[in-house]
């Protein structure tokens, strides 16, 4: 089977449906038109799924052969970004976002699209493989919430599956266009997202005297959270990045609201970051006067890749003539890590900037563009590592998951 000829033989369809996506990007929840489209496509090559009330789409591919199961992966919601017609270097785009305020700046459009494409070759070539492959479009992955309906269908429904792929588009300037960043062990971190309202007294701005001001004690609150300890070698960060405070300016606010978020590799060191935050907040609010109301829910887990799921998509990747780094962990984050809560799986990187026509925009920017001439390598790496995996001798783990458990835990209920 000539992966690379068939993906360049669908090149066409898959930056057509690439653009079609980036034009009518939805927002988390609201995938509906996008929904619509995958099935619709999915239909007319015979490809067989199901759609996951409020998850996405499960797409089952069976061999007829008794075999392993693999499943791959893309999400398919975009970011609240209105986006700008040119990249970083003033070139115009070749497409645009046609919603208003609604932008697909974190490549979803490419995920969605190059899973596509590889499942509807996958289908064509079932003699290929034996056992069984489970494509998977997500819903709802900005929110990292959507899963949770995912998971719980999964369960409800004996939906097992031995390994776990997925790809990301990226832009690391410092990478060459087409590498694949294969990093063994810890990858994409976990993340906490916080929501704080603190509650003064206000006022006429001229008699701060006579008032409680939330304003004094997030300053002094954001400043305390610097001299936190945590240990230099910890990959551990934090972000305030909205805050909502006041309407005029000699009204002095009874309350004020922030909210951002935690990424960590380690569960104790964010509890401890966790546990210093409340401390601080308490101290600050009696300081001065004012009381305040918290919540932190972990919002995904990191995403650890599996030391032979690594050897599976190298020898994959080689053999498909990829260059293929290590690359470095990253702090963003991904509910990919749930799927790896079912089974071992992998998650890589494909770059796709290219500082010679201006697309080196990083993703949530509103100049984010990718090089759409390498996306036909997403589509060889679904399907070589799905080849790999099931005709090759690799042993991986299937894992027990307590969803029950787990959302009691992150405080879900659905």
């Amino acid at each position: 089977m000539n992966i690379i000829k068939l993906a360049k033989e669908n090149e066409e369809r898959l930056i057509k449906y690439r653009r079609h996506f980036h034009r009518y990007p939805e927002l988390t929840g609201k995938e509906y038109e996008t929904l619509k489209f995958i099935k619709q496509e999915l239909e007319k090559y015979s490809v067989e799924y199901v759609e996951i009330e409020n998850g996405g789409i499960l797409v089952t591919i069976d061999s007829g052969k008794i075999g392993k199961t693999v499943l791959l992966r893309a999400d398919i919601d975009a970011l609240p970004i209105e986006e700008c017609q040119f990249n970083d270097s003033g070139i115009k785009k070749p497409c645009i976002s046609e919603n208003k305020g609604v932008a697909h700046m974190c490549g979803h459009d490419c995920h969605t699209a190059m899973l596509l494409v590889a499942l509807q070759i996958l289908n064509q070539h079932k003699d290929k493989f034996s056992g069984k492959i489970f494509g998977f479009f997500e819903r709802g992955e900005e929110s990292g919430e959507n899963i949770y309906y995912c998971l719980k269908y999964f369960e409800e429904n004996n939906v097992e599956y031995d390994n776990c792929f997925g790809i990301h588009v990226g832009s690391i300037v410092e990478q060459e266009l087409g590498n694949i960043i294969v990093r063994t062990g810890e990858y994409y971190a976990g993340m906490i997202v916080f929501d704080i309202t603190i509650h003064g007294k206000g006022g006429h701005g001229s008699r701060p005297d006579l008032c409680n001001n939330p304003i004094d004690v997030f300053v002094d609150v954001v400043s305390a959270l610097r001299d936190i300890e945590i240990d230099k070698k910890e990959l551990f960060s934090y972000s305030t990045c909205v805050v909502d405070c006041g309407s005029k300016c000699n009204i002095i606010a009874n309350t004020l609201k922030f909210e951002g978020s935690i990424r960590f590799f380690k569960e104790e060191v964010a509890d401890y970051f966790v546990s210093e935050f409340k401390k601080i907040l308490q101290e600050k609010s009696e300081k001065y006067d004012c009381t305040f109301t918290e919540h932190f829910k972990i919002n995904t887990y990191p995403v650890i890749n599996d030391e032979l799921c690594c050897e599976i998509g190298r020898n994959a990747f080689s053999k498909l003539g990829f260059n293929i780094d290590e690359g470095q962990p990253k702090m963003g984050s991904e509910s990919f890590a749930y799927l790896q809560m079912k089974s071992d799986g992998l998650y890589v990187n494909l770059i796709t900037s290219n500082a010679k026509k201006g697309i080196t925009a990083q993703t949530h920017n509103h100049k984010f563009d990718v090089d759409e001439d390498v996306l036909y390598q997403g589509v060889c790496c679904h399907i070589g590592y799905a080849l790999e995996f099931l005709n090759g001798n690799y042993q991986t783990n299937r894992k027990q998951l307590n969803t029950k458990a787990l959302f009691e835990k992150i405080g879900i209920n659905i």
